[in-house]
């Protein structure tokens, strides 16, 4: 029931309250969620502040877009929307990532939008309202095509708007220094490399890739070290919440309850 989706909301976001977070950004905001936010705030019982990114998807067209651009700004005390979330491509694991190459199943080869172009349009037409974006990309060609896609749109100017890459599980040298030129953040969730990889590379995710492309996982550090603004998540629910835990991920590159294994990649711990 509707009253048992709030309360399940409300008693999630008090455990991130209990855990030391006072803000989160909600990627995953939809009608639902934002009049569940909004019943919450006004009943006094948002324990966080939330910046909240409602989703664009393929097939999106002129008004669909420009209902997005006019929901920025719009929200509470203690939450607001601001910016808009997309996908660029699925992920490594279950063979929907895009990659510049196949994985070792010859999956992996195609983006979220059939039409990659349709991606780069529409976040240009954001980009010009002055509206961030947030794109899920895992794959080194998902994430190639948003910072081209970013590049197209500064070019018309709005360099102040600061848009960002979700996961960047696996990336080409060429790549890094693409981040600090156009300004993007590089958002990386530390602890989806310690949880689901094995340094040793017998896991699934490392097994689609090959060891070449597997020895750049998360590759926190170069980034930070090529001039990128690096921020770190949880993905939650895709993974646990509590920032320690996510910080000690970065640090360590293993799991904080197994410190006893061995690092995957700790070339790239922060």
């Amino acid at each position: 029931t509707r009253e048992e989706s709030r309360e399940r909301l409300a008693a999630a976001l008090r455990s991130m309250a209990a855990a030391g977070l006072t803000g989160g950004h909600a990627m995953d905001a939809n009608g639902d969620s934002l009049a569940l936010y909004g019943e919450l705030d006004a009943a006094g019982e948002l324990p966080l502040r939330l910046r909240v990114a409602p989703w664009c998807q393929p097939g999106t067209d002129a008004d669909g877009v420009r209902e997005l651009i006019g929901r920025q700004g719009t929200g509470g005390a203690l939450w607001r929307v601001a910016g808009v979330k997309l996908f660029m491509d699925g992920t490594i694991d279950n063979g929907t990532a895009w990659l510049e190459r196949p994985d070792c199943h010859g999956e992996s080869t195609h983006a979220f939008w059939p039409d990659p172009e349709a991606y780069t349009r529409i976040v240009g037409e954001l980009h010009r309202a002055g509206v961030p974006t947030a794109t899920h990309a895992i794959g080194d060609a998902a994430v190639r095509h948003v910072l081209d896609s970013v590049e197209k749109a500064r070019a018309s100017g709005g360099e102040g708007v600061r848009h960002r890459v979700e996961h960047i599980e696996t990336v080409p040298d060429d790549t890094l220094r693409r981040f600090a030129e156009l300004g993007v953040l590089a958002s990386m969730q530390p602890t989806h490399c310690c949880d689901f990889t094995r340094a040793d590379h017998t896991d699934n995710w490392s097994r689609r890739l090959g060891e070449e492309r597997a020895s750049r996982a998360w590759r926190c550090r170069d980034l930070l070290d090529s001039g990128a603004t690096v921020v770190l998540g949880s993905d939650w629910p895709i993974a646990p919440f509590p920032p320690l835990g996510v910080m000690a991920g970065a640090r360590h590159r293993r799991p904080s309850r197994d410190l006893g294994q061995a690092p995957h990649g700790p070339e790239q711990a922060l």
